[in-house]
């Protein structure tokens, strides 16, 4: 396995909140950033989203592919801190 960042989001009315760890990978578990963004902007009042994405960076010992890639979480509700989906 190689490296990888996780990048995850709740968005609701209220907030807009985003979370992020780094580098993480083989034996580390890096702390999760949490980053309040602020209120949702749009005047239109809409259910809770959460969505997630992982970016995946290969083994370098390979030497042969991609230098990375993108996928989905899903679904999402696995990637968020307990106590974040009340």
């Amino acid at each position: 396995m190689g490296w990888c960042h996780i990048l995850s989001v709740v968005r609701s009315y209220d907030q807009i909140v985003v979370f992020t760890q780094f580098f993480t990978g083989p034996r580390s578990l890096p702390p999760t950033y949490e980053i309040r963004l602020g209120r949702d902007p749009s005047r239109i009042i809409t259910r809770s989203e959460r969505k997630a994405h992982i970016f995946l960076y290969p083994d370098p010992s390979v030497g042969v592919g991609p230098g990375g890639l993108m996928a989905d979480l899903d679904p999402a509700n696995y990637v968020f801190p307990p106590g974040m989906l009340t």
